[in-house]
């Protein structure tokens, strides 16, 4: 017998603590492979407490978590146990080649490999490498490697147990971002090669990240984030930051002629997100590099909190060439209302990665 309720998915980031249950839908549901939401909690962060993914208030954070699963998640499927993720500022994620030994990848080659594809100490870090799949037959593989801190892994660790609860799994961000872009779309079900290019618009960063169905394969950060923006068009256009936030929201990025431009607010949005624009090229040139044609990204995905500026999916679809959709959690009305930014979902991308690993790493009672 498995869980029940499934574990928390618990999404930590520098402003904001997410926290949701997934679960799954009956055996006689139409769309039974699609999980069901069983609860949506949000909290912020205050500022400092998390600088660049290094905790500095666990004690508080804590207690915020354990506040958070308390209050704010129906008692019905409240867990003791849960999956959490390790910040995209301080874990990496890239693509190596390898040949496989007896079928399985040789994780000491690897890890002796490290110092030469990442920048960190092989002795000092917590390491996951898997195989992409692909159709093409070649004689050494492609392994995506993940590696951590370790004393990142154990401090993160440290809050959840702190918080009453036991961590059964953590992961890099772009790992949980890459299988909650392409869980629910039909290349899921249809090749196992093919790859999109996700990018994480957040409040403090922006990350881009080539995932299949099967596994994240790279991802990169990208010096560009929601606070910019604001900034850039509060120094622009000489405003204070929540007008300024207002502006941003108001404006489509992609039409910089219409009177929603806010005297030329659409012209330094475009400028600030130019190096949003040379990081998909950096990872789009790592791919033509160092993967196969079958694993070259279609399609972008936009997540995130800054996925729903009006115009970004135009105005990226315009530079890359690439087509542009938004991340959407697939709820019915009553999962919808749990919610608690109803209008979009965008924003869950991370948590909801992360709760469908928890679905398929729950143990045994």
């Amino acid at each position: 017998m498995s869980i029940l309720p499934p574990p928390y998915a618990i999404d930590i980031g520098e402003r904001s603590l997410k926290v949701i249950v997934l679960g799954r839908r009956s055996l006689l549901a139409k769309d039974r492979r699609t999980p069901m939401l069983l609860a949506c909690a949000e909290r912020t962060i205050p500022e400092g407490w998390i600088i660049r993914g290094d905790i500095h208030e666990p004690e508080r954070l804590a207690l915020l978590l354990k506040e958070t699963t308390a209050h704010l998640v129906p008692r019905r499927v409240r867990s003791a146990f849960a999956v959490t993720v390790l910040p995209e500022a301080r874990t990496y994620l890239t693509a190596t080649h390898g040949e496989l030994v007896d079928g399985s990848i040789d994780t000491a080659a690897i890890r002796r490999t490290l110092p030469s594809i990442l920048p960190v100490n092989p002795d000092d870090v917590v390491m996951d490498a898997a195989v992409v799949p692909t159709a093409a037959t070649t004689p050494t593989q492609t392994i995506a490697v993940a590696a951590a801190p370790t004393a990142l892994v154990e401090a993160y660790a440290a809050v959840i147990i702190a918080a009453g609860l036991t961590p059964i799994a953590l992961e890099a961000e772009a790992t949980s971002i890459g299988r909650a872009v392409t869980a629910h779309t039909p290349d899921a079900h249809a090749a196992v090669d093919r790859t999109v290019l996700a990018i994480d618009c957040g409040a403090t960063r922006t990350s881009a990240i080539l995932a299949t169905p099967a596994t994240a394969i790279a991802s990169i950060t990208i010096p560009v984030s929601g606070t910019h923006l604001t900034a850039a068009i509060a120094s622009g256009l000489d405003l204070d930051l929540l007008t300024a936030e207002r502006v941003k929201r108001e404006t489509n990025i992609a039409s910089t002629a219409t009177a929603r431009d806010h005297d030329g607010a659409g012209v330094i949005l475009q400028s600030a997100l130019h190096p949003v624009l040379d990081g998909i090229a950096s990872i789009r040139a790592f791919a033509s590099a160092h993967l196969p044609p079958a694993l070259q990204p279609h399609a972008i995905i936009l997540t995130g909190g800054g996925a729903d500026l009006s115009g970004l999916d135009i105005f990226l679809a315009t530079h890359t060439k690439l087509p542009v959709d938004r991340f959407t959690i697939p709820l019915g009305p009553t999962e919808t209302a749990r919610c608690a930014h109803r209008g979009s979902s965008s924003h869950l991308a991370t948590a909801y990665g992360l709760g469908l690993l928890g679905l398929d790493r729950a143990p045994e009672l």
